[in-house]
Formats: C-alpha cells, structure tokens, sequence
C-alpha cells in the first residue's frame, strides 16, 4: 500500500459517513412526518405502518452511520501512528492537514507561512517517507533484502 493510498482511506470513509448522517437524518425526518400525519389524523393503520418502518430504517440508518464512524476513527488512528513516524519538517502537519482535515494545499501553505511551491515539496517528501515506512512494514522480518536472488 501507498502513502496516497492509505491518506485516502481517511477521505473515502469520511465522505461515506457523510453520505450514510444524510440517509440517517432523511429517515429521521420522514419518521417525524408520519408521526405528526398520524396524530393529526388520528390512528390509519396504513399510517401507523408506515411510520413503523421509517423508524425502523432511521434505526438501521443510524447503525450503519456509527458503524463507519468507528470505521473512520480505527483508519485515522492507523494513518495518526504512521504520520508520527515522519521525520519531514512539517510533513506530518501538511499531510494531517491536507487529507485529514480537508483544507487545500493554498490554505496549508498560508497557515504555515509556506508558499506554494515549498508547501508541494513538503507534501512530495513527506508522502515519499510515509511510502519508504509503508514499505519496510510488508517486509517480513528477518528477511535480508540483500541476499534476495543470490545462489547458494
């Protein structure tokens, strides 16, 4: 796996969290308004039915919803304890920034006191280190790389 690529696990999860609070908050609300049609109309139960199941996918809605935020949380935490590893001035706090916290790289750069041009740099090498750490975990320990197609 990449540097790119686990910093955009974070991204992803995020925007299904985000896409699964609107379904959840949809349900909520079309829950709500059967609720007060019912009320107001008196017990239908047709009514009564509907808003049944409404509650039942606001219900399911909500649990997958938290269930990808403790998805979330686990890959932020994963992607926290491998930025800790960088050695990049500032590298770590450009990549939080950038993917974590969804500010763009203009942003970073004016709140860091980086100009553009530098404030990329930063981000290229730290993401090149995130990739080398990334590396030197799929090796299987023990295995000395410089032995790796020698004879005998």
């Amino acid at each position: 796996m990449t540097g790119l690529m686990l910093l955009s696990r974070v991204v992803m999860a995020r925007k299904k969290l985000q896409n699964a609070r609107l379904k959840e908050d949809r349900y909520r609300r079309s829950a709500e308004n059967i609720r007060v049609s019912v009320s107001r109309c008196g017990s239908h139960t047709r009514n009564v039915s509907a808003h049944e199941t409404a509650m039942v996918r606001h219900m399911d809605a909500a649990d997958e919803a938290n269930r990808l935020e403790n998805e979330l949380n686990l890959i932020i935490d994963e992607v926290e304890s491998k930025l800790e590893m960088l050695t990049v001035d500032k590298g770590d706090e450009v990549l939080r920034m950038h993917f974590l916290d969804g500010v763009p790289l203009s942003k970073v750069a004016k709140e860091l006191h980086y100009n553009r041009q530098a404030i990329y740099k930063v981000k290229d090498r730290a993401l090149e280190e995130l990739n080398q750490i990334l590396a030197a975990e799929e090796v299987p320990p023990g295995l000395n790389l410089g032995t790796l197609g020698e004879c005998g």
